[in-house]
């Protein structure tokens, strides 16, 4: 398939299939960005203190992107699931008044959608084995007669719905190929409503007056929501505003400049909500990518570069500034090298693994807590445990399915660049699933995402031009 395709159907089901090529326009538009950035900044302020308001940007942003996604081009598909995976946080702190995994399930619905336009139903993955694997343990809850059925339901639904969205996500993108610009703007449709997200917080923190800043998750510093997914996407938004910085190459220079301050933003109000996963998940990302942008030509300066200026200003002005606003505090929390009770649940679940081998206990180990052999109801933080203990060895079977698709996606990258990509989108999904599970919408669309064939090396446009010979 020519170069000239933006965003196609991938090579090996070009001829497959008859689906006409969907062509994006190959531009940015840095200010509309910039202006949508501050008009999300605008909209958290107003739905974080109105769950009405928040209901209906959420209600209309899915209906919305099911419409968009059915009869608009292909390539809106992506660019609708990445904001919504972007505002999932914005309306569960909001209140939004949706059921919990909306987010999720609008994105998985999002896909199906996709996976039906690009013919790609009657080709499915090894992502369909990885969730066929974790189904056998869903009748566990189900049939036991001791668990409440709306008990049952809501388990599967929160640790269920994660793996569907990767599924979906991994199934839709493998039958895709995407140009940079492509990739930048899915990016920056991400990011714009974690900035939302990302202004509320830094207003709490602002508005707070004496703060009294301790060793633990600061709730306050997150807008009195979650400190764990508030940290998680953040810290999320902080990564992804460097690989679009990346990305863009030295054109678009102001855009490319404000990306990296609001790198250092979301990053400085990820760590002071002290919840750790999030940063770390972040530098993670951003290494793995690194790493393979500096063995690209074509972004190797770009990446020296951020990388030095950002070392320099977090070492000498950032981490000075933010440990001395928490008297200290942050720096004694980022040294700390606990985690806050998750190794206790990981081996929790590796004990309930060794004693039900192989089906496991069931999504949100609901017969053992009815049963007393666990005193509380914990809910998992490290998804590949979690998949040991509650789906036996199907889920052990599942992590190594996970584990053959991100070796396979990376293997067969078509560049470097395009290989930086996979593994520092891959590396991002593995240190969140370490951390926080899948509470998120994040984690699977994040990984379908480094599934795709992206084009690298056809973006050699003029500054703030578009690419030759596009349509």
């Amino acid at each position: 398939m020519s170069t000239s395709s933006t965003f196609a159907v991938a090579p090996r089901f070009a001829a497959a299939q008859a689906l006409p090529t969907a062509h994006a326009d190959e531009t940015i538009n840095a200010a509309g960005f910039l202006a949508l950035a501050v008009v999300h900044m605008v909209l958290a302020h107003f739905v974080r203190g109105n769950d009405t308001l928040a209901t209906v940007h959420a209600s209309a942003t899915f209906f919305l992107a099911l419409f968009l996604s059915a009869t608009r081009p292909i390539h809106i598909i992506p660019y609708a699931c990445a904001y919504i995976a972007g505002a999932e946080v914005m309306w569960r702190m909001s209140g939004a008044e949706v059921f919990w995994e909306s987010g999720k399930y609008a994105v998985a619905l999002v896909l199906i959608i996709g996976i039906l336009r690009t013919g790609a139903v009657g080709r499915p993955n090894a992502s369909l084995l990885y969730f066929l694997l974790l189904v056998p343990s869903c009748f566990i809850p189900l049939l036991n007669p001791s668990v409440p059925w709306e008990w049952a339901r809501q388990e599967l639904s929160f640790n269920m719905s994660g793996p569907l969205v990767l599924m979906l996500a991994v199934w839709f993108f493998s039958s895709i190929q995407m140009s940079a610009i492509e990739l930048i703007k899915t990016l920056l449709l991400l990011i714009t409503p974690i900035l939302g997200t990302c202004f509320v917080t830094v207003r709490g923190v602002l508005t707070a007056g004496n703060i009294e800043w301790s060793d633990k998750s600061m709730r306050i510093a997150s807008s009195g929501y979650a400190p764990n997914q508030v940290s998680t996407v953040l810290g999320l938004g902080a990564f992804l505003c460097l690989l679009a910085a990346i990305l863009l190459a030295g054109r678009y220079r102001k855009l490319q400049l404000t990306l990296f301050a609001l790198a250092l933003v979301c990053a400085a109000q990820a760590s002071l909500t002290f919840s750790r996963g999030g940063l770390y998940a972040a530098g993670v990302g951003t290494l793995g990518a690194g790493f393979f942008f500096l063995r690209s030509p074509g972004a190797r300066k770009q990446v020296l570069s951020a990388f030095v200026v950002i070392a320099l200003i977090s070492a000498f002005v950032a981490v000075p500034a933010l440990n001395s606003f928490t008297g200290g505090k942050l720096g004694e929390r980022f040294q700390e090298t606990s985690t806050t009770g998750r190794t206790q649940l990981m081996n929790t679940e590796i004990q309930l693994w060794q004693m039900y081998p192989a089906f496991g206990v069931g999504p949100g180990k609901t017969g053992p807590v009815i049963s007393g052999l666990l005193e509380t109801r914990p809910a998992a933080h490290t998804e590949f445990t979690r998949m040991l203990g509650e789906h036996g060895i199907f889920g052990l079977v599942a992590f190594v399915v996970i584990l053959y698709m991100a070796i396979r996606f990376t293997v067969r990258a078509p560049s470097t660049q395009a290989r930086a990509m996979v593994v520092g989108l891959g590396l991002w999904t593995a240190a969140t699933m370490m951390s926080s599970a899948m509470r998120l919408a994040a984690p699977g669309f994040i990984l379908g995402l480094a599934a795709a064939r992206f084009i690298m090396d056809d973006y050699a446009a003029p500054r703030g031009g578009a690419v030759p010979g596009r349509a």
